[in-house]
């Protein structure tokens, strides 16, 4: 099995563990880098996606395929991640201290829209839609000091249960 066609997967969850990594390492008053050093990983992963010629495969004996239609996904995914880490830097600011986890869960999440593009089987599907679920939920009740966030995240755990145990019946 050769992961190197597997490697703007395995690279955007490098880069949510080592933004995670930074998030802690820093000292509180300096966590803004994390939004920066998001947009410079993702950069680097569209990049990569676009110069990366014929990459294809499947893998887990079929239940991951890697073809035209997944790369034109997950550089889809890329870019409208890209613009959303843009355009939220500033918007971040108001979680003080906790702006890291707010893009480590972004980053996370769209690695799960990437497992989704390349699922080739229904059980991969599944867990690529809760891989990106989980992050949108804790995103959903993100501010804490806000009730309404904590209310919107409490529904959004309860349809996606219901849903989830719908789909899997």
């Amino acid at each position: 099995m050769d992961l190197s066609t597997l490697s703007i997967e395995i690279g955007a969850a490098v880069l949510g563990l080592l933004l995670l990594v930074l998030g802690i390492l820093l000292p509180p008053g300096r966590k803004g880098i994390v939004g920066v050093a998001t947009i410079v990983g993702l950069i680097a992963l569209l990049g990569l996606s676009l110069v990366a010629p014929g990459r294809s495969g499947s893998f887990f004996k079929g239940l991951y395929l890697n073809d035209d239609f997944a790369h034109f996904f997950e550089q889809l995914f890329l870019f409208g991640a890209l613009l959303v880490v843009t355009m939220s830097v500033r918007f971040s600011r108001r979680f003080g201290d906790s702006r890291s986890e707010y893009f480590v869960l972004l980053v996370f999440s769209l690695v799960g829209m990437m497992a989704m593009a390349g699922a080739n089987d229904f059980l991969t599907l599944y867990i690529g839609l809760e891989l990106m679920s989980l992050p949108l939920i804790a995103l959903t009740a993100f501010d804490k000091a806000k009730e309404r966030s904590t209310e919107a995240g409490v529904k959004y755990v309860l349809l996606s249960a219901m849903s989830s145990a719908i789909l899997i019946f």
